[in-house]
């Protein structure tokens, strides 16, 4: 645990980079989410990022954000040790609720979601900074007020196309069918815009944690 200015810091367990360097082969999971109901003020983003085994047991996870970290860095780290790693003991987290403290989907469940779907419906969040692959169509889904602060990175390639979930429902059959991204702010919009995608034969996947994971 670390503080760093007004950034706080954590981590347990292996990193992608430790467990390469180690010859195991990895998935990687990425997610930002609220520290308390997105609904009150003083809700903060953490970024989060969940290595796996591929196929197998849990091998780390790393935090970081203005909100907490910690408490989600101690329960993994339960988790790597009492349930030696198994994914499907993130389903079974309980965690103390109330608005002003957490959500009601805690950050574990939903990467337990991830991790059941596989990581072949994700992209790094780092892919857009560094420009992603030529060919690509990204599907930027922020609201109009959301674009406030954001400029598409001039290394970005392919092309950018800015729809809403009606918008894309309506022009969807104009869409390519490889190579479709998504993103969206912290990734729940892009993730059902990718679901939605995949469910018309288009081989589309989301931009996990959204521009707020670099932002």
């Amino acid at each position: 645990m670390v503080k760093v200015f007004d950034l706080n810091a954590a981590s347990t367990g292996m990193s992608a980079s430790m467990a390469r360097k180690n010859g195991i082969d990895i998935e990687e999971y990425w997610g930002t989410f609220p520290d308390r109901a997105h609904y009150y003020p003083e809700y903060q983003n953490v970024a989060m990022k969940v290595v796996r085994e591929r196929g197998g047991r849990l091998l780390g996870m790393q935090a970081v954000g203005k909100g907490e970290v910690v408490r989600w860095v101690d329960a993994f780290a339960q988790i790597l040790d009492l349930a030696e790693g198994d994914p499907q003991a993130l389903f079974r987290f309980e965690h103390a609720y109330a608005p002003p403290y957490a959500t009601a989907m805690d950050p574990l469940h939903h990467f337990a979601a991830m991790i059941e779907l596989g990581d072949g419906w994700q992209i790094a969040p780092t892919m857009m900074q560094s420009g992603g692959e030529a060919g690509w169509t990204w599907i930027n889904m922020l609201a109009n007020n959301e674009q406030d602060g954001f400029t598409v990175p001039e290394s970005m390639r392919g092309t950018v196309i800015q729809m809403n979930m009606s918008q894309l429902r309506e022009k969807v059959m104009e869409l390519p069918k490889e190579n479709v991204i998504t993103f969206c702010v912290r990734g729940p919009r892009s993730y059902e815009a990718c679901r939605f995608l995949r469910s018309q034969g288009i081989h589309a996947r989301y931009m996990a944690g959204g521009i707020a994971f670099t932002h």
